[in-house]
């Protein structure tokens, strides 16, 4: 069985047409939980006609990474997907990813391709999970301290017994908007990732999606739960704070081409504090200055 977890917040106007794509999905061994992350819109009357076909839950607002662990611990499935309520499936979808699951034993997810839409399911471009990848992803943890190259949770499926051993979505708040990209990198430690290049997924692109520029300054708190949250030996927390810092320095590099010089600051320290000896790369150093020098 999968169990579809679908967590939501004032999407009244999505989340039917979300349901009603997990439904016709030609994998029929299925459970949907609908978790309501206290909307003040009409959610709940749009969820009401499908009945017994979906398990209603609302509580009070807690954001994302609450809603994904609560239906988490309501579910019964080998496998586990957690679809925003904006997002669609093609049919086909649940089918290809429990195949491709199956024929990896040891992976810990699958992520499959996402066409990114509009408001109104118009073609506005493509996401591939793994860049060119179609199958195992090579070194994936690390590629994950680098970016989120497995992507949106409508666009994954989870092995249970893996996420047991790694644990559910970190509840710290600073994660918000990042919550998926730590569980990411933390099941990739794990076990396998499988990209399939296929775009199975209608990603929905609109004003209420969490900011890229936001989701970078958040990145230190991703690497602050993964050295929290894995049995890292000390080589591999070194290793990771070095490879974490100088993706640190990347984005505070991007940032002051952009003249964003108090998120490139903010980027630097943090890229310090994680791995003090990234403060005599030259790159960082340059920086440094001309951040100081717009001060």
């Amino acid at each position: 069985m999968v169990s579809i977890i679908i967590p939501t917040y004032n999407r009244a106007a999505f989340i039917a047409e979300t349901i009603e794509s997990v439904l016709a999905q030609t994998y029929r061994d299925i459970e949907i939980i609908v978790i309501d992350d206290g909307s003040k819109d009409n959610t709940a009357e749009v969820v009401k006609p499908f009945g017994g076909r979906v398990r209603y839950v609302w509580q009070e607002n807690s954001e994302r990474a609450v809603s994904r662990n609560n239906g988490l611990k309501l579910s019964r499935g080998e496998f586990v997907s957690f679809p925003d309520s904006d997002d669609c499936w093609l049919p086909e979808t649940l089918g290809e990813m429990v195949d491709t699951m199956r024929r990896v034993p040891a992976a810990a997810l699958v992520a499959v391709g996402c066409a990114i839409v509009n408001r109104d399911r118009r073609v506005m471009g493509m996401f591939h999970p793994g860049g060119n990848v179609d199958g195992v992803a090579t070194n994936a943890f690390h590629q994950l301290l680098h970016s989120n190259i497995v992507g949106s949770p409508s666009a994954v499926l989870v092995r249970r017994s893996v996420m047991e051993r790694a644990g559910a979505f970190d509840e710290d708040r600073r994660l918000i908007g990042v919550e998926d990209w730590e569980l990411w990198a933390r099941l990739a430690f794990f076990g396998p990732v499988v990209c399939r290049r296929k775009p199975l997924v209608h990603y929905r692109r609109h004003k209420g999606n969490f900011p890229i520029a936001e989701m970078r300054l958040r990145y230190p708190w991703v690497v602050e739960a993964l050295l929290r949250n894995l049995p890292l030996n000390p080589d591999q927390r070194v290793d990771m704070c070095a490879t974490s810092a100088h993706r640190l320095v990347d984005y505070a590099e991007e940032l002051m081409q952009i003249e964003e010089r108090e998120p490139a600051g903010h980027c630097l320290k943090a890229a310090a504090r994680l791995f003090t000896p990234i403060e005599s790369d030259p790159t960082y150093r340059q920086l440094a200055v001309q951040c100081q020098a717009l001060a």
